[in-house]
């Protein structure tokens, strides 16, 4: 008798047990989530798989033109000879501080961010407009505020081959840094070897083009290339990205100077490239903020273009060339997506902010401009705006300097704070 109950007891807790584990089961699965149920199971060591994202969400920060005017290598100079005396600085030249923390913390927050270096870095002494030559340091306070991407094919990367090998020096200080380069080859095998980057499980290729240079290579030495635009080229190149990226993107160096207004070529050449199938056109050159658009190619593809971000850094005398803007996007592939897209494109206006000195004149004979700096507009003020040392040769205010977006920039892609 005793037997038989014990029996019963035993079978009773098996039942019980196993009813335990189906639950567990329903909860859990095949018990990779297992640990999630609350207070079962606080004792037991379980090792959870991540699971596979639905998505990969890179973000994407582009900023304009940085053109290092004398004003800023020379305030840069006298910068660096300041923190040798306090701190010990070894280099001749420090740029860094002329970016304001809010656009470092800009640049830097995004998983990738590009910018056009308007300027060589060649081996030979500093000089500003018209034939540019920018210090190393300029390019190393790049690298410090967190740019991946380098652009440098623009009107002015042949500025300094009379002097020296310029576009070669530029190439090879780029080559030192961990940056990817565009728009600057050691020979047309190079030139024709599309660039890719890659992050998060995102393939993106990134293509480069300016509308020429202001002089041609007086070295007859030199074999570097700099991609000038052919409708036949882009075309192709843009062929052979789509089938080796998830995304393309096309830097355009073009359009008028000192224009907000978009020109019929670069309209047209936005459309080629639209319906060529890019994903997205990042343009510069006319130192001015020029509208951004969605356009739809032939095959029904949704390509942003951005005609102008404007400067990122200069010390030019009106306030048109003054306002800048850093482009944000997230580049997005879904599990199941063949090819990546883009969404949440926003406008970030910057100002850049000087004071002049009429007492001290530039080797151009205009007045002294110093203590240069890039604000994010959104923390530019009233009071900055009066003080700002391009009246001298403009009259504007705050609001004036806002017209340069909100006269342009479409609302959809304009910051709160514009709105």
């Amino acid at each position: 008798m005793k037997t038989t109950k014990f029996l019963t007891l035993v079978l009773a807790l098996c039942a019980i047990l196993a009813a335990s584990s189906c639950g567990l089961g329903q909860n859990g699965g095949d018990g990779a989530n297992v640990g999630a149920i609350d207070g079962a199971n606080d004792n037991l060591a379980v090792t959870t798989a991540e699971p596979e994202p639905m998505e990969r969400r890179v973000s994407f920060a582009c900023a304009g033109d940085n053109i290092v005017h004398e004003s800023l290598y020379v305030q840069a100079a006298a910068e660096a000879a300041a923190l040798a005396s306090t701190d010990g600085y070894a280099k001749d030249y420090y740029f860094d501080g002329m970016y304001d923390a809010a656009v470092g913390e800009l640049i830097a927050g995004a998983d990738i961010s590009f910018v056009n270096q308007e300027c060589p870095i060649a081996n030979a002494a500093p000089h500003g407009y018209p034939n540019f030559n920018a210090p190393k340091e300029a390019g190393d306070a790049l690298v410090s505020l967190g740019f991946d991407i380098v652009n440098i094919a623009n009107n002015h990367m042949l500025d300094m081959e009379s002097a020296t090998t310029g576009l070669a020096d530029s190439i090879a200080y780029w080559k030192t840094k961990q940056v990817l380069l565009v728009g600057g080859h050691d020979n047309q095998a190079d030139c024709d070897t599309i660039r890719y980057l890659e992050k998060d499980g995102v393939r993106i290729a990134v293509l480069s083009y300016t509308y020429g240079t202001n002089y041609e290579s007086v070295n007859p030495s030199s074999t570097c290339v700099v991609p000038l635009i052919d409708d036949e080229r882009i075309v192709s190149q843009i062929a052979e990205a789509k089938e080796n990226a998830d995304l393309v993107l096309v830097s355009m160096h073009w359009g008028d100077e000192n224009e907000q207004a978009v020109s019929a070529e670069q309209k047209r050449q936005a459309k080629l490239i639209a319906d060529a199938g890019a994903d997205a056109v990042i343009g510069h050159h006319s130192h001015t903020v020029q509208p951004i658009e969605w356009i739809v190619g032939e095959a029904g593809n949704r390509t942003l273009v951005i005609y102008s971000l404007g400067n990122f850094i200069s010390s030019q005398l009106y306030a048109e060339n003054l306002v800048g803007q850093i482009v944000t996007f997230d580049i997005v592939k879904g599990i199941d997506d063949e090819r990546a897209h883009i969404e949440n494109v926003r406008s970030n206006p910057t100002v850049t902010h000087y004071l002049t000195d009429a007492s001290e004149r530039d080797s151009l004979d205009l007045e002294k401009r110093y203590d240069i700096h890039v604000y994010m507009m959104e923390d530019y003020t009233e009071g900055l705006a009066a003080l700002h040392g391009a009246h001298v040769w403009d009259d504007f205010d705050l609001d004036d300097m806002r017209g340069y977006i909100k006269g342009v920039i479409a609302a959809e892609f304009l910051p709160d704070f514009l709105k």
